[in-house]
């Protein structure tokens, strides 16, 4: 199934806590708690998503029907799975822990700590992260995701030509 997502690059924030809905069955499965991502890659390979007292499940990207400013669609509750049954899972980070990552340049400058995630939405593109914002609400304060040379285990390390932008 091909993922139908509208509205081009939204923030991390305005995604989660979304109500995952099953439009078929008029009724809704969970609400997006946070989001399984390759470093490597920037994609976003799953949301995670809290199903009640069950506990969570995933949503993998292709399994999305549409992503609107008010709910995340699927085509039915099978969309979701067992976060244990899929091997791909346990190598992914998940992306609630990036908003207290230090942003550091490659020559070892601390430049402030991720504010916000950007996300890419729009078909044919995959579900991804593409930007970061730092914390503090500064204009221009924002790096792609392509201007990343590393993930640490708590800080993320961006191109010095990119850190002189940002300070």
């Amino acid at each position: 199934m091909a993922t139908k997502i509208n509205t081009g690059v939204r923030r991390w924030a305005q995604l989660r806590g979304l109500a995952v809905m099953i439009p078929s069955e008029g009724k809704k499965a969970g609400t997006v708690d946070d989001f399984y991502f390759d470093t490597e890659s920037s994609e976003i390979y799953a949301l995670r998503v809290k199903i009640g007292l069950a506990g969570y499940c995933a949503l993998t990207s292709n399994a999305i029907s549409t992503i609107e400013p008010d709910k995340v669609t699927i085509a039915n509750p099978q969309m979701l799975i067992d976060e244990r049954h899929d091997g791909r899972l346990p190598v992914l980070r998940l992306g609630n822990s990036l908003p207290s990552y230090k942003v550091m340049s490659e020559s070892g400058k601390f430049l402030g700590t991720v504010g916000n995630i950007l996300l890419a939405t729009d078909p044919p593109v995959a579900l991804r992260i593409t930007g970061f914002e730092l914390a503090g609400g500064r204009r221009n304060q924002t790096f792609s995701a392509h201007e990343i040379t590393g993930y640490g285990h708590d800080d993320i390390t961006i191109l010095d030509q990119v850190a002189k932008k940002l300070t």
